[in-house]
This record gives structure tokens, C-alpha cells and sequence, in this order.
């Protein structure tokens, strides 16, 4: 498999419920990255837009959105790729190297009906599997794939025109993405499973998307 794009997340999002309490787990942040060269593009189902990751009452969240750019009046099947490996990896022990693997993949059943697998979801008893566009259940964990509206925000005018004048024209009602949907693959784990059973342990969260070679 070649590794085709690797997102860091070490911070959560200010508006989620329980982002205060995330960080004392997760420090520092990155930017979104939703414009790419013309060869990744060209690539929408590995092409991973962000990472988002909070913690709240026991659970980890992390969310991995990819395709993004998806209009509402797409005319063709949201992106689904069975031959892109999406990876969320968690470091709980402070060395930059995954400690838990979550490994998600897309395919179809003997009906030619699209599902989504997922393993190594900490909290779960084994392999997590259904259909895409519904919430799937399996113990304490919980698993969503399918097309939602971009949560990220960002004022592309705004920044335009400050680029342009030198003044800041930033305007907090005005989203250039509003409007715009993503492929999200949502995960719900067991926190304390993520940790490593160290409920003190910080999290390090960051997802990668690789195109199978076979």
C-alpha cells in the first residue's frame, strides 16, 4: 500500500461540547487542507480534508472527512472508494508512534450494496460492519460513513481580500464552504481503551488515507 496523505490532529474544536476538557489531553493544532495539486484531486476518495477529535463522558470521538467540494446537487454517487485504506492512529504513550490502528474500508455485499468495516475500534468486541449512510452500533462504540454537510468554516473572501489590501476583512457570518458537503467517517470508541487503560495517558490523533496497490 503507498501512503497517500497523513493528517495531525492534537487539539479539538472549540465549538464541541467537551473541547475544554480535551485539552488537558491534546495540546497544539493544525489547519484544514482542502485545496490540493491537480494530481491529488484528481484522486477525491483518499483526499483527506480533516481531522476532528474530542473527548466527552468516556468517549472518544474522531471524525476523518474526505472528497471534499461535494456540492448538494452532485449528480453522481457520493465517493466510496474499496481500494483507499483509512486510518485513524492513536499514540498514547507520547512517542509519535501509533499504539492503536483503527482500520476502515469500504465494500460491497453480495447485492452490490455499499458498506463500510471497521477494526482494531477500541471498546469494541471485534469487527464493526453495516450499510453506509446509517449509524451502526456495536456495544459501546459507534460507527457513521456517509455524505454531511462540511462542519469546517472558513471566510474565503475575507481572506482574499485581506491578502489583497493588508487589512484585516474577515467576516464571522460568511462561510466559503457553506453550502459544500464531505464524505465523514465518524468514529465513537471507549476512551479509556484508547488510552491504554491510563486514564492520565495524552492522546496523540492523526488519520491517513493509502490507495491499495492490489
Amino acid at each position: 500500500m503507498n501512503r497517500f496523505k497523513v493528517h495531525l490532529v492534537l487539539a479539538g474544536i472549540a465549538a464541541v461540547a467537551g473541547a475544554a476538557a480535551l485539552l488537558l489531553f491534546l495540546t497544539d493544532g493544525y489547519a484544514a487542507d482542502h485545496r490540493e495539486s491537480p494530481a491529488t484531486n484528481a484522486d477525491a476518495a483518499a483526499d483527506l480534508a480533516d481531522v476532528y477529535c474530542w473527548h466527552e463522558s468516556g468517549k472518544l470521538y474522531a471524525v476523518l472527512t474526505v472528497a471534499g467540494l461535494i456540492t448538494q446537487h452532485l449528480d453522481t454517487a457520493p465517493v466510496f472508494d474499496t481500494k483507499i485504506a483509512y486510518t485513524v492512529n492513536i499514540d498514547n504513550t507520547g512517542d509519535s508512534v501509533p499504539d492503536v490502528i483503527v482500520d476502515v474500508r469500504f465494500g460491497k455485499n453480495i447485492f452490490g450494496q455499499m458498506g463500510v468495516r471497521v477494526v482494531g475500534l477500541p471498546g469494541a468486541t471485534g469487527t464493526v460492519s453495516g450499510p453506509v449512510e446509517q449509524v451502526i452500533a456495536s456495544g459501546p462504540t459507534r460507527v457513521f460513513a456517509g455524505v454531511r454537510d462540511d462542519p469546517f468554516f472558513f471566510d474565503l473572501a475575507g481572506f482574499r481580500t485581506t491578502l489583497a489590501t493588508g487589512t484585516l476583512s474577515f467576516d464571522n457570518t460568511r462561510n466559503g464552504f457553506a453550502g459544500f458537503q464531505v464524505v465523514a467517517i465518524a468514529l465513537e470508541m471507549d476512551l479509556l481503551a484508547a488510552q491504554g487503560g491510563d486514564a492520565g495517558a495524552i492522546l496523540r490523533v492523526w488519520g491517513e488515507t493509502g490507495r491499495l496497490s492490489n
